[in-house]
């Protein structure tokens, strides 16, 4: 709800439009579910057992007090007071009457019905035509003619090699390996946060000295502008650390890093910076606006997103402003450039989840969920 508009007064009444319909949405959404259980084809048990959890923290919430009802507490100064009235006791009833009574049926057909019929083994070679199914994935994410086990054998060689860099780095600083290097960073309460607004403060600071540097680097820039905001505090203990989230295609909405600053104080400084390009600029936020921001092409390829070039791009301008030198000047900043280029190896390194030979030893995997549409 955060990065939606909230100006005047019809995007409120718009709002509440679609708080309106979101019971017909997860209506439906339960149809589709229990299509999914006759066919067998289950999400993992585990991460539905925390669905429901989710689900229920918000039906038993009060009317003006979900997270569906934040917009209501502060309105612009433009807005009349009784319009504020007004809109505030239809969003509050839109609250009570439909969307939390709909949370509560979702969060108890999860409990009883779906979580209970959820898979036990990970991986997706566990569902029918699994194999087949992930080979699809692996095609659909990656686009290029490689079978998921060339995908693994490519992440191990760049796990290698990215590891190797590392412990140059931890050399340099004095440190026989990476553990003892790892464990020093995790014991300075100068590489930790203080608070939360100092990691928001790092964020905005970092992608804000970027934007007059990127004509050195890129020649075309994004028109739409990225801001960097606090992920709600209700959905702090599931969030990652940082995630982006594209704005409006006509330019009526900015896009947003969104920050999870909750348990700040375990949060290291360490990754901020390099997050901040990854998520804003020049990462996913020029990436994705000029996709958007492109006339020629048609919508669905304004908007289209596949993994290997949207996570490909994000990492490449890390590795760009890291042999740049002009950025992560400070030997800890550029392990945390490879500790975050890992990540994607790591991702290359789930694949065998499809293989029965090595699957069952494997716990990560692709997951196929139903729970949460992905917001354009």
């Amino acid at each position: 709800m955060l990065v939606l508009s909230f100006q005047d007064v019809k995007d409120y009444q718009d709002y509440i439009s679609r708080l309106n319909l979101m019971p017909r949405l997860l209506d439906q959404t339960i149809i589709q579910m229990k299509k999914g259980m006759a066919d067998k084809l289950m999400p993992p048990r585990f991460i539905l057992e925390k669905v429901g959890e989710q689900a229920n923290g918000i039906a038993t919430q009060k009317p003006g007090e979900s997270p569906f009802a934040q917009p209501f507490k502060n309105f612009p100064k433009s807005i009349a007071e009784a319009d504020q009235t007004r809109l505030r006791e239809q969003g509050i009833a839109a609250n009570r009457d439909g969307v939390l009574p709909a949370y509560a049926r979702f969060a108890e057909f999860v409990r009883k019905d779906y979580a209970p019929q959820g898979r036990t083994e990970a991986g997706v070679w566990s569902l029918p035509d699994g194999a087949a199914y992930y080979a699809f994935l692996v095609k659909e994410s990656t686009t290029a003619d490689l079978t998921p086990d060339q995908i693994h054998q490519l992440g191990l060689a760049q796990v290698k090699e990215i590891e190797a860099r590392m412990k140059e780095v931890a050399a340099k600083l004095g440190y026989k390996d990476l553990k003892s290097f790892n464990a020093a960073i995790a014991a300075d309460p100068k590489l930790h946060a203080h608070s939360r607004k100092q990691i928001l403060d790092l964020y905005t600071k970092y992608i804000d000295q970027m934007y007059p540097k990127l004509p050195q680097l890129f020649g075309r820039m994004p028109k739409a502008k990225v801001e960097v905001m606090q992920v709600e505090e209700f959905r702090e203990k599931e969030a990652t650390a940082a995630s982006y989230v594209q704005g409006a295609s006509d330019g009526s909405r900015p896009g947003h890093v969104m920050v999870n600053t909750g348990d700040f104080e375990k949060r290291s400084l360490l990754d901020i910076e390099t997050t901040a390009y990854h998520e804003g600029v020049p990462g996913h936020h020029m990436q994705i606006a000029i996709g958007q921001e492109m006339p020629e092409l048609p919508p669905f390829r304004q908007n289209e997103y596949f993994t290997a070039f949207t996570e490909g791009w994000a990492l490449y301008s890390e590795r760009l402003l890291a042999k740049k030198r002009a950025f992560f000047r400070i030997p800890t900043a550029t392990t945390a450039t490879f500790r975050t280029t890992c990540c994607a190896p790591f991702a290359w390194l789930s694949t065998p989840a499809c293989t029965p030979s090595v699957g069952r030893v494997n716990k990560w995997s692709i997951f196929s969920t139903t729970i949460r549409p992905r917001m354009r």
